[in-house]
């Protein structure tokens, strides 16, 4: 790592996927948490977001190292965060969307389950650790939920923060509780969700009919 080390300094403001690519790069190759956290705190200062990407890569650099008490500690505020957020999105209206969980579980764990999702989980850890009204950008390689587009309207109004969400299909420009794709996306969405219902009923009922036995004709 010193040689990529030496290349990195050289640089002249490395982009999110060269400073993450030096985070796993430590994160893999040393058992002390040290050098990666060091760099993602040298990150934030250089007014480069953290992406999906960034967590999961410090979550390894301390779960390997004797030190997993930072690790709980990142792990416990993003997760309580998490919560507030859902509460202070429900004093503005959110209903969770537990009808896209197709899991056969109690609607509260449906609920706990959307607000997991990997994008609000990336929002929350931004929040954390960016200054108030720092424009926040995340990309994913999977489409935003209905549940997700909604509430990170209104996260972007709630904590007054430009909100970009690249995902698989477009870009998602969230500000002051609207999205640049005024909605249209929502309804693509729902009728995608509603073709794999009828696909699910229509497979379930295909397999419930018995199976014919073949007619013979004799001569």
């Amino acid at each position: 790592m010193s040689y990529a080390n030496n290349v990195f300094t050289l640089l002249h403001n490395p982009n999110v996927f060269t400073w993450n690519t030096m985070i796993r790069g430590y994160a893999e190759s040393d058992n002390n948490s040290t050098p990666a956290l060091s760099l993602y705190r040298k990150m934030l200062v250089s007014c480069v977001q953290p992406d999906t990407h960034t967590y999961p890569f410090l979550l390894k650099a301390i779960s390997k190292s004797l030190n997993v008490r930072e690790g709980e500690m990142i792990h416990s505020d993003v997760y309580a965060l998490l919560e507030k957020i859902t509460e202070l999105l429900k004093l503005e209206g959110y209903v969770p969307h537990t009808e896209n969980v197709l899991a056969d579980i109690e609607e509260e764990e449906k609920e706990q389950a959307l607000s997991y999702h990997s994008e609000k989980v990336a929002i929350a850890f931004m929040l954390l650790n960016t200054a108030p009204g720092t424009p926040i950008r995340v990309v994913k390689n999977l489409r935003v939920c209905a549940d997700c587009h909604m509430a990170i309207k209104l996260i972007s109004k709630v904590y007054d923060r430009e909100i970009v969400i690249r995902d698989r299909s477009r870009f998602h420009h969230f500000r002051g509780g609207s999205c640049s794709c005024k909605d249209y996306w929502e309804g693509e969405m729902a009728e995608d969700f509603a073709n794999l219902q009828s696909f699910s009923v229509n497979t379930l009922y295909c397999r419930d009919q018995p199976i014919q036995a073949p007619s013979s004709s004799h001569g």
